[in-house]
């Protein structure tokens, strides 16, 4: 009956949208949505009239006239990027295309499936077991490669770079039929699209290439874009549980009505995204300042949508409530707070490449995905935050771009007062249950899991009391990322499994038990706690615990880390509490390109050594000293992604035992550092170590 009543919805949107909607309007209809006595036949000379409206990009800036004299590296990368776009060369969440024919705008690449041009209701993402990813279309029509192209005419006054933008505007109006494709089935996608194509358009509207059609059709498809959002809104006021999806929508109308107005409905968009931006900042952040899905990743997203529609109503003197500079420098503080000394963010729950605007160019494109310091350099310059200039290191492009020379000033910056507090600041995320301890380069940085009840769970993996560990800006222990959603739905499943995260695993079960069939449900069954948070000059202390295992086997478990500021090692204490004889799997999953080998210090000890020079001694304390001969340890082959859709191999080290609970066991995490052997390091831990850390009870760990 529910599936009869929404096919019968879907028809009748269909019936409506396809003979009443601006579908089928007429040039003269389509005239009656702009302001004034403008119509399409004159609307391109006021379009090309109209007085400077600021987007985000600060186009009158000497700096980026001058960019080939002052940051020639970065010049030539923006016109190399540009022109790979011309020959239509493109990487799309892990594969890499040439369109120099034709563009596929409604193809998936990586799976050859091809969306058919019909009424976007009827198009729908790949169900279980997967088969197709319908990011890649989405990705490719959001239209970064858009502003790519606007960067580079800005730079070099080359019309090339405009000709190719009107032509892949033209094409994708042409294959992409309003409410005629798989482009039209997100208003999210719809949102972000059109940010970057009024973006684009900004900085090239005064091009004589783009004529009088092209700008008609344009402004056309801006109010296409603009009802289509404004009716296909993914939340509301009422709605508790709003996610980044709503923000993107009102993001989108909040462009459209600053960019837009000729456009009648640009002023109503505007009100109205206006009001309920600021009041979407207020209700998905949590109070430590982080978005309520849970995500580091996806923190990124909406803290990047919510700067830069702040840059932009500054830049048009549209100013917020006071509240709501506090509260994005919240959301900022946790980009700093969570960033390890080597400039990565952790991988906490979903990625999937998730941005709104890419002006950067990177060298390293696996870095644009973990590295988002360039919130801070924008942050810097808009909160006037000299810590976050501090902490920006040089991620200063992006920067450039939205303030000009007013970005080189905050680049110079004398910090010393802040370099000496910032890298070894221990900090917490307690609503989200981040827990950061730093000292030196070195960075440890644990999930402790988040209460019941608080935001939304669907992109959360089953990673509680997992981490992250690394020492000297190397990366040892990592999470292992997302990699795809529907393309394959094992895949999906496996990365956010509890055994793909370096934690405890009881009788193979997961952490919070999840239908594989659903890509993007995970239900919040699972109580953390937090029993002990200490930070002292010598070592900081956690102590939390999850009952994710109690409803099926009466199991908790309860995870102590130890961090030694002094010693420079880290102690990883496991107790299992309840009653019963079980299975047990502790993963510790380690970064790519990491050499393992097995250590005689004690059994099971391994040694895993880095192209820095610094190495890591992983050694089990006291795990079943008695020769228990269910004791297992190997070294398996797994999987990381840094990016969606790219994975590359990494190793694994897995330790196996059966045991009655409760009971107890401890893994040294001990660096050797280039001028150091193995043995030296362990008879200096054994001796500086207080006599009580070796004693048979570890009563040192409370």
């Amino acid at each position: 009956m529910n599936s009869l009543l929404r096919y019968t919805n879907i028809l009748i949107g269909f019936i409506k949208h396809h003979f009443f909607s601006l579908t089928n309007l007429s040039d003269e209809a389509i005239s009656k949505y702009l302001v004034m006595n403008l119509s399409l036949s004159n609307i391109a000379e006021f379009v090309r009239d109209l007085e400077e409206r600021r987007g985000i990009v600060n186009t009158g800036d000497d700096l980026l006239k001058n960019m080939n004299e002052v940051f020639p590296d970065v010049f030539l990368r923006i016109v190399n990027r540009a022109d790979k776009v011309c020959d239509r060369q493109f990487d799309l969440l892990g594969v890499n295309i040439n369109l120099s024919s034709r563009i596929e705008w409604c193809s998936d690449f990586a799976t050859g499936y091809k969306w058919k041009k019909s009424y976007y209701r009827f198009l729908k993402p790949a169900r279980y077991p997967g088969g197709c990813d319908i990011k890649v279309p989405w990705d490719l029509s959001e239209g970064h490669q858009w502003v790519w192209l606007a960067q580079a005419y800005v730079l070099t006054n080359d019309d090339r770079y405009v000709l190719e933008f009107k032509s892949q505007i033209n094409n994708w109006l042409k294959e992409n039929a309003f409410l005629y494709s798989v482009n039209w089935v997100s208003p999210m996608k719809v949102a972000t699209r059109v940010s970057n194509w009024l973006i684009a358009f900004e900085l090239m509207r005064k091009s004589y290439v783009l004529d009088d059609v092209f700008i008609k059709k344009s402004v056309s498809s801006f109010l296409q874009h603009g009802q289509f959002i404004f009716a296909h809104l993914e939340g509301g006021r009422q709605n508790p549980k709003t996610g980044n999806h709503y923000i993107a929508n009102l993001v989108g109308l909040l462009y459209l009505g600053l960019l837009c107005p000729y456009i009648k409905d640009s002023k109503q968009w505007l009100d109205f995204a206006f009001d309920e931006l600021w009041n979407e900042l207020h209700k998905q952040t949590l109070f430590d300042g982080m978005h309520h899905e849970g995500s580091v990743s996806y923190h990124r997203l909406v803290a990047e949508m919510f700067l830069y529609s702040y840059v932009m109503c500054i830049n048009n003197k549209l100013y917020p409530p006071a509240f709501v500079a506090e509260q994005i420098q919240k959301m900022l503080d946790v980009i700093k707070i969570v960033t390890k000394p080597n400039g990565a963010a952790p991988q906490l729950g979903d990625s999937d490449n998730g941005r709104l605007h890419r002006l950067a160019t990177w060298s390293d494109p696996y870095r644009e995905w973990i590295d988002y310091r360039y919130l801070l350099a924008i942050g810097a310059i808009v909160f006037h935050r000299e810590d976050y200039a501090f902490a920006a290191a040089d991620q200063w492009e992006e920067a450039l771009w939205l303030f000009g020379s007013g970005a080189l000033t905050w680049m110079t910056i004398n910090r010393n007062s802040v370099i000496s507090d910032s890298k070894k600041t221990s900090s917490n995320l307690n609503d989200i249950g981040l827990y950061v301890s730093r000292f030196d380069k070195n960075c440890l940085i644990v999930n402790a899991g988040r209460k019941r009840g608080l935001g939304k769970f669907g992109h959360n993996h089953n990673d509680r009391l997992s981490f992250e560990l690394q020492i000297e800006d190397q990366d040892f222990i990592i999470d292992p990322g997302t990699f795809v959603y529907t393309r394959d739905f094992n895949l999906r499943n496996m990365f956010r499994s509890t055994c793909y995260h370096s934690t405890v695993v009881v009788n193979d079960q997961e952490q919070s038990f999840f239908d594989p069939k659903y890509c993007f449900k995970m239900p919040d069954d699972v109580n953390s706690s937090v029993h002990e948070w200490v930070v002292d000059k010598d070592f900081d202390f956690l102590d939390a615990s999850h009952d994710g295992y109690l409803r099926l086997l009466n199991v908790i478990h309860r995870r102590q880390f130890y961090s030694s500021k002094s010693g420079c090692y880290w102690i990883v204490r496991d107790i299992v509490e309840g009653r019963g004889f079980h299975d047990f799997d502790i993963y510790f999953r380690l970064a790519p390109r990491l050499v393992v080998e097995k250590e005689m210090i004690v059994p099971g000890t391994y040694v895993i050594s880095s192209d820095r020079g610094v190495r890591l001694l992983v050694i089990p304390l006291n795990v079943f000293c008695n020769n228990d001969p269910s004791y297992k340890h190997e070294v398996i082959d797994g999987w990381v992604s840094y990016s969606y859709g790219k994975r590359e191999p990494a190793s694994v080290i897995h330790y196996q035992w059966s045991c009655s609970v409760p009971n107890t066991w401890d893994f040294l995490l001990l660096p050797v550092f280039p001028t150091e052997t193995t043995d030296h390091v362990w008879l200096k831990f054994k001796e500086l170590a207080p006599k009580y850390l070796l004693n048979a009870n570890y009563s040192w760990f409370k």
